[in-house]
């Protein structure tokens, strides 16, 4: 009885229990479901607010992104919010947990633009992942980001943001992954990112980041992926990161990194990925990293690296990659290399490496780039070579190398690329290299090979580049060259090919530059040439070419040298040459060419040399010539023409070298001829000009070389230190000319007494002016002082010789002759290869620095050979892959150095050239720091036009919408691929060197960081021919 009454009892209590446990469980229910439901409407209004920031928030994307039927923010039973669109889980881009609260957005590749500033990031409790790369997202990431405590992947690359990585950032403990790398980040790393202790992947490359790498990252213990590439990164690699434990890659490729390759990379037993390229890190390569078993790709080119390649380096077994190139390795290839089996890449190039190439090296058969280039192996080229026979790119060009082209090079079938040139190599050209029907790049030239050229070289269709000059080949042009439509170069100069030229070529839509100079062609030049629309250079020189120039050469309007001479060319010069108005060379001395010269020649504005001497031409001198403003060469010489020189050339200011002689000109000569202040050699020789020299010549300041000999000259000499120079010969004339001059009779008493009086009349006038001047002066100076407040200031300038109104050369040489007693050698203060500096004390108490030059044997100093040689033959491209041999970078000053006076903080004199000076400087007489930033700009603008920008510069507010492309310089290959990117980056750093404010203009600080710290280059936006200025600014 009393269990039964028990057993009532406790089954009363356990009732009682349930039910309360079951309402519990209902109130917990329901305050979860009405949480929820308010997340979840906080999250739908946070996404809205979000979605009218983007600027193309119509996109189709977010058109999911609605309420639609209307949210209701009060639970309604009648309403199924699982499937409607106003739930976001059901938006595009969005994925949800199961309480529908947004654990992902992922809006990837969209198009989107717009900031993250009106991101309601305390709105998203449970966001896991954000996925925005690949967009237009611009301005800088706000700290509130950090009250994402959930997220694990944040990907924000390949958009526009910038500002600084907010150290707030270390709040996000449960990231995983973090990648921001193409924006436009900068300032240094957070050292608080060390406290992502579950990060496994960061990636920063391609920003502008600075500063050291945070020794903190040594804390990342389950870090993978390290990768700090293309960015401004300083200071030494820190040893922290020897502790990276996981680490698979490990990338610093481009920054400025420096000191020595830390020995605790060798800690990084996982390591699979080393790229340190393109820093400043030196030392020798520590033998710890190459001890790393599962390493499979090691870049370290573009360094400072010294010593020799570790033998132990062929313990690496797993290697696929080995790039050594730019460094300054030295010694012998180790023959272990021989050991990497497992090798595909080898390029160590540009370095100072001697002896023979190993014959080990033919062990690599999975080998498939090497690249020795540039160095100074000897001997001979392995016969083991050939055993590689996965080869598709083998470089030996530029070193010592002897012997013969080895035949077992016929077994590397699969080869594109062959590159043997520059070297010391003998023999012949094997046969079987006919059969290369990948090759798409064969250079053989500069050695001392003979015999046939491989007359099925294009076999495969698809040659582009063919450089065999300069060697001693015979027999005709390879026949497989004629329908070879994939050529792009051709360089078969200086050899002794024989050959029809009529026969040997067709038509190459892809072609950009020939060369068959100095060979032993004949035949006439094709029609077909015309039809080459992308050749940009035609040379032909020194054969044995007959017949006219087709007209239908005009229609290669992408033509920039045209160089035919030394051949037998007859005819007239056809006037449809005009229509290349692209030209800058123009070259068809002699050759037999008759008739005028064409009229139609005013058309080419951007001829810069002209070379037309040694024809039978007659007629006269066109007086169009004028317009070509831009011609710096004209050679006219050993013709027949008549008539007197137009007065018109005056309006060609470029002209450096003029030569007129061996002709039938008449006349005298015109004194506008006087105002070319540029020209620095004239020849008007063996002609029959008359009459007297105009005074005007004595203006010609930069004359250095004159030949008027054999004419009718008569009267004295100008006052010019090229007449009075010149040697005797050619000044002689069948009349008299006279003046001080060796073997050279004095002119006539009278007219030195009439010339005195001039003189003396122009000094008294001169006198009587200046007292004038300085009376008034002093009454000025005596009014201003008694108006003078006693309190203010009184200011002192002297006289300042270099101030452009005050500036008298002749004065200042005096000046500076003076103040050095003839420059004595107790006032000289430094020397160097090209001269001596001293330091002179001027009248006017300023003290400078002054540059005496060297002179060299034949009277000229090796700055202005340099520069005569560069005027008269122009830049040329001999051929790609030949750099300087040193690598080492010249610097040239924009004018004279002088010390500023010890109390003062700026220059107030004009010190420069004219054209290269900012606009405050020649306006305000006031350099500052940003004055030589403008110079730098003028001097890279002018380096990529080819020419100097005033006008340009001048016209920018008007000339947005040219093309890049139709400004560079005509003389050089448009730029591809790299080299185009290149081309836009060094335009846009011009371009920000030459604001007109100071104040907004670059630091040379910044641009040295973009040049010479190996600056990156970012991705076009849009393809190069399609490039504006606009686009530059």
């Amino acid at each position: 009885m009393m269990i039964s009454l028990l057993t009532k009892a406790l089954s009363k209590h356990f009732l009682l229990l349930f039910l309360i446990g079951i309402c519990i469980l209902l109130v917990s229910s329901c305050h979860n479901v009405c949480a929820s439901a308010t997340n979840e409407g906080r999250e739908t209004q946070a996404l809205l607010k979000w979605k009218e920031s983007l600027q193309n928030s119509g996109h189709s994307l977010l058109s999911s992104w609605n309420l639609n039927p209307p949210y209701y923010t009060s639970l309604n039973s009648s309403f199924n919010y699982q499937n409607s669109s106003s739930n976001p889980c059901r938006w595009h881009g969005i994925t949800c947990d199961k309480s529908n609260s947004v654990t992902q957005i992922n809006l990837k590749r969209r198009g989107f633009q717009g900031t993250l500033e009106t991101f309601c990031f305390s709105c998203f409790p449970n966001l896991q992942t954000v996925e925005l790369s690949h967009n237009y997202f611009y301005g800088s990431i706000p700290s509130q980001i950090s009250n994402l405590s959930k997220l694990q992947f944040l990907y924000l690359s390949n958009n526009h943001l910038s500002g600084a990585i907010p150290s707030e950032i270390d709040l996000l403990t449960s990231l995983r992954q973090l990648f921001l790398h193409q924006n436009n980040f900068s300032g240094s790393i957070p050292p608080t990112i060390g406290q992502l202790r579950s990060l496994e992947k960061l990636v920063l490359s391609s920003n502008n980041v600075t500063g050291h790498i945070p020794a903190s990252l040594g804390n990342l213990g389950r870090l993978r992926h390290l990768s700090l590439e293309e960015n401004l990164l300083s200071g030494a690699i820190p040893q922290d990161v020897g502790r990276l434990t996981s680490l698979i890659v490990l990338n610093l490729y481009d920054n400025n990194l420096i000191s020595s390759i830390p020995a605790a990379l060798g800690n990084l037993s996982k390591l699979d990925v080393l790229d340190l390229g393109f820093n400043k890190l030196s030392g020798c390569i520590p033998q710890q990293i190459l001890l790393l078993k599962s390493v499979t790709e090691i870049r370290l080119p573009n360094n400072r690296l010294t010593g020799s390649i570790p033998a132990i380096i062929g313990k690496l077994s797993n290697l696929r990659l080995l790039y050594l190139y730019g460094n300054k390795l030295s010694g012998y290839v180790p023959r272990e290399i021989g050991n990497l089996i497992s090798l595909e890449e080898l390029e160590v190039s540009l370095n100072m490496l001697i002896g023979s190439i190993p014959a080990s090296i033919g062990n690599l058969s999975n080998l498939k780039i090497l690249h020795l280039y540039c160095n100074r192996f000897s001997g001979l080229i392995p016969y083991s070579i050939g055993n590689m026979g996965s080869l598709n790119v083998l470089n030996l060009d530029i070193n010592d190398l002897t012997g013969p082209i080895p035949a077992s090079i016929a077994n590397l079938t699969k080869l594109t690329t062959l590159g043997l040139s520059e070297n010391k190599l003998i023999g012949t050209v094997p046969p079987e290299i006919n059969n290369f029907t990948s090759l798409k790049a064969f250079e053989v030239g500069e050695n001392f090979l003979s015999g046939y050229l491989p007359q099925d070289l294009c076999q495969g269709g698809v040659l582009e580049w063919l450089y065999a000059a300069s060697s001693n080949f015979t027999g005709p042009i390879p026949k497989s060259l004629k329908n070879c439509t994939s050529l792009i170069r051709v360089q078969l100069q200086m050899n002794q090919l024989t050959g029809n030229v009529s026969k040997s070529f067709g038509i190459y839509p892809n072609l950009e530059y020939i060369d068959l100079s100095y060979n032993k062609l004949y035949g006439e030049l094709s029609q077909n040439w015309g039809h080459c629309q992308n050749l940009t250079s035609l040379k032909v020189t020194s054969n044995q070419i007959s017949g006219r120039i087709p007209p239908a050469l005009g229609k290669a309007t992408q033509l920039h040298v045209l160089e035919l001479s030394s051949n037998q060319l007859a005819g007239e010069i056809p006037s449809e040459l005009g229509a290349l108005t692209s030209l800058f060379r123009l070259e068809l001395n002699g050759n037999k060419f008759s008739g005028n010269i064409p009229e139609e020649l005013e058309k080419l504005l951007d001829l810069r040399e002209l070379n037309l001497a040694a024809n039978n031409l007659s007629g006269q001198i066109p007086n169009q010539i004028k317009l070509c403003s831009k011609l710096y060469y004209l050679n006219i010489s050993w013709n027949k023409l008549n008539g007197i020189i137009p007065s018109e050339i005056r309006s060609i200011y470029s002209l450096r070298i003029v030569d007129l002689s061996h002709n039938l000109l008449e006349g005298g000569l015109p004194l506008e001829l006087g105002y070319l202040r540029n020209l620095e050699v004239l020849n008007l020789s063996h002609n029959q000009l008359s009459g007297s020299i105009p005074s005007t010549f004595e203006l010609m300041l930069s004359l250095t070389s004159v030949d008027i000999s054999n004419n009718l000259l008569e009267g004295p000499l100008p006052d010019n230190k090229a007449f009075y120079n010149a040697p005797t010969a050619a000044l002689a004339n069948k009349r008299g000319l006279c003046g001080k001059h060796t073997g050279m009779e004095g002119c006539l008493s009278a007219t030195n007494n009439r010339e005195q009086g001039n003189k003396m009349f122009i000094l008294i006038i001169s006198f009587a002016s200046l007292s004038f001047v300085f009376v008034i002066s002093g009454i000025f100076a005596v009014l201003c002082k008694k108006v003078r407040k006693p309190d203010e200031p009184m200011e002192v300038q002297g006289t300042n010789v270099f101030a452009i109104w005050n500036y008298d050369g002749k004065l200042v040489y005096e000046n500076i002759v003076e103040a050095t007693n003839g420059f004595k050698s107790r006032y000289c203060i430094g020397a160097g290869r090209s001269g001596s500096v001293y330091k002179a004390e001027l009248p006017s108490n300023q003290i400078v620095a002054v540059k005496k030059l060297h002179q060299q044997s034949d009277g000229g100093t090796d700055e202005e050979k340099d520069s005569k040689d560069a005027l008269l033959f122009g830049v040329r491209i001999l051929r790609r892959r030949k750099p300087n041999k040193d690598y080492e970078a010249h610097i040239s000053d924009f004018g004279a150095a002088r010390f500023l006076k010890p109390d003062s903080s700026n220059c107030t004199s004009f010190v420069g050239t004219f054209g290269y000076v900012a606009p405050e400087l020649a306006y305000t007489m006031e350099a500052n720091e940003k004055s030589d930033v403008y110079s730098f700009g003028v001097v890279a603008l002018e380096m990529l036009i080819g020419k100097h920008p005033g006008d340009l510069i001048s016209s920018l507010s008007t000339s947005n919408l040219i093309l890049l492309k139709n400004l560079l310089d005509h003389r050089l290959p448009p730029p591809r691929n790299q080299v185009a990117e290149e081309v836009i980056s060094i335009a846009k750093l011009a371009f920000c060197c030459l604001n007109n404010s100071p104040q907004n203009r670059v630091t040379m600080e910044q641009v040295s960081q973009k040049l010479f710290l190996q600056r990156k280059i970012k991705a076009m936006s849009k393809p190069f021919q399609m490039i504006t200025l606009a686009d530059l600014f």
